[in-house]
């Protein structure tokens, strides 16, 4: 998961986001939320938001939306 933070969402979104926050959204596996991604994120300013398990179907509308 840390591989993914680092080469795709944080390359990909940290010139747009101009030294601001970002917030990236993960389903509540707990694989996600290991000590070393909890870090890498911290340090660059991206903050972790975990969908409760069992509810990413819910609560994650406009992906169930594109694939319906």
């Amino acid at each position: 998961m840390r591989d993914w933070i680092e080469t795709e969402f944080d390359q990909r979104t940290r010139e747009k986001a101009n030294g601001e926050l970002r917030v990236l959204f993960l389903d509540g596996h707990s694989a996600h939320k290991t000590l070393k991604v909890i870090d890498f994120c911290r340090e660059r300013g991206i903050i972790l938001m975990a969908f409760p398990p069992h509810t990413t179907h819910a609560l994650q509308r406009e992906s169930c939306s594109q694939a319906a």
